[in-house]
């Protein structure tokens, strides 16, 4: 007797094979938001070359290689410059996003920038260098404003920390572009070269689409949803993120009057987000890293640390990046909080390491022997102080203003803490030579580590961990 075989196919069996064919179907398709996040974040690559431009060139600058003397006085007034302008546009930068698209105001953001340059490179006085500068700050303020809102917009969750990352990475990409161009060309060229990257950002960036997220806002559905194919892959169902961004911008029109925003920002988690948003970006500030970068050619030169100051400072550029890349590829893994705590904890050992250490040779006679030893201490403490930055304080501070302030008040938040940002690396920078000549380099670098213990200690109390999750899901656990 024979027995037919069974041909019928098991319920699991047809279940496994959809489940596989549907995940296939919505494969989720991201390097096009890493290519549009790339170029985008050309903009913190341009506000880096502005950052870092001092840097290499503080002795040719006071050496009076651009046609003039300049004194320690309007040095310091040159480094520091720049981070005025960015303070004093960036407050606009947010609103003008909203008011005219994002692609638009990037567009209108590089004017500045590419005047700056120009002023900078045919300067008759210091009086033009101290426009270009401010200029060209201008110009960096908004941008990263802009950078941060946009990489925030177009990026999926899961990615959402990496895409976030690229602002600081540029910036730190930026200055170590500044580092290894100012060795080997003059200085004329040297600027050109920083005034080229703002040009190339707007030459690649007329590909790009506008956010999504400003397309919804003027209820242009069909060009978001393309936006979002675009990004996310043509068999990517995009109906559940319309649905999200949809309720993103119902949220944000409600508080679009003053009195609306006053009662916004009564609620608890907005009192909380401003708290930590703020703080962080104050405390990425007051750590020292920006006068440290503006000056560390005159800092390595006068330390006397036996060591080519050109050379250490593209030491101190190189790990930086290559920590930042490091940084953007473990942020989604590792967490933000775990990442902060040991940024700022390490920072702060650095800090107090250089600071003991220049106290010591400013008191102290030692042996050629010890005295060769003690010579590198500073260039490995700050080696590790820029890698420990990179790796937290520094791209997280950016990221998590992104996360924490509520939908409703994101872009007038983040212009605010990015003004408060800037005013506060205008100061610190702005008073780190007289600080330095006055009260001692040794001074400068303690101080600097009292406050990244402070922000160790903010960040265990204060900051929740936005790991994985959803805007609401961060707004719940605030």
């Amino acid at each position: 007797m024979t027995t037919k075989e069974d041909h019928s196919i098991s319920l699991p069996a047809v279940y496994d094979s959809y489940s596989s064919l549907l995940q296939k179907s919505t494969l989720e398709k991201k390097l096009p938001q890493f290519i549009a996040a790339f170029i985008v974040s050309l903009t913190a690559f341009s506000a880096g070359t502005s950052i870092g431009w001092t840097s290499q060139i503080s002795e040719k600058l006071l050496g009076g290689e651009l046609g003039f003397t300049i004194t320690k006085n309007e040095l310091s007034w040159i480094a520091s410059l720049t981070s005025l302008g960015a303070a004093v546009f960036s407050i606009f930068a947010g609103p003008l996003c909203d008011k005219f698209g994002r692609k638009p105001s990037a567009f209108l953001f590089i004017v500045p920038s590419l005047t700056g340059w120009t002023l900078i490179l045919w300067s008759k006085s210091i009086g033009m260098v101290y426009a270009g500068r401010f200029l060209t700050g201008m110009s960096t303020g908004a941008l990263c404003v802009f950078t941060a809102l946009y990489n925030n917009e177009i990026a999926q969750k899961e990615v959402r920390g990496t895409l976030g990352s690229f602002l600081q990475l540029m910036i730190s990409s930026g200055i170590l572009f500044d580092a290894i161009v100012a060795k080997f060309v003059n200085m004329k060229l040297y600027t050109a070269l920083c005034g080229g990257v703002p040009m190339v950002f707007g030459a690649l960036f007329a590909f790009m689409p506008e956010s999504p997220v400003y397309s919804v806002q003027k209820r242009d559905y069909v060009g978001a949803r393309a936006t979002l194919i675009w990004l996310r892959g043509k068999n990517y169902n995009v109906d559940q993120e319309m649905k999200e961004i949809e309720q993103y911008v119902l949220d944000k029109n409600k508080c679009s009057g003053t009195n609306t925003l006053k009662n916004c920002m009564k609620t608890r988690a907005s009192k909380i987000a401003c708290v930590i948003g703020f703080g962080l970006m104050i405390f990425k500030c007051i750590c020292g890293i920006d006068a440290i970068t503006a000056y560390t050619s005159y800092i390595f030169t006068n330390a006397n640390i036996g060591l080519n100051a050109q050379s250490a400072t593209i030491i101190l550029a190189s790990f930086s990046t290559g920590a930042g890349i490091f940084q953007s590829l473990v942020v989604d893994k590792c967490g933000r909080r775990t990442l902060l705590m040991l940024s700022s904890g390490a920072m702060t050992v650095c800090l107090t390491i250089v600071g003991i250490v220049l106290m010591l040779k400013g008191r102290y006679a030692f042996s050629e022997e010890i005295y060769k030893y003690i010579n590198y201490l500073p260039v490995v403490a700050l080696t590790v102080f820029e890698v420990a930055y990179s790796l937290g304080l520094g791209p997280i501070s950016w990221l998590m203003m992104g996360e924490v302030f509520p939908q409703e008040i994101k872009s007038l938040a983040s212009s605010l803490a990015t003004f408060v940002s800037w005013i506060v690396t205008f100061a610190v920078t702005g008073l780190f030579m007289v600080v330095n000549t006055e009260l001692g380099g040794d001074f400068a670098f303690l101080l600097f580590a009292v406050c990244t213990l402070a922000a160790t200690l903010f960040t265990f109390f204060l900051v929740p961990e936005t790991k994985n999750k959803s805007y609401l899901e961060i707004q719940s656990a605030l």
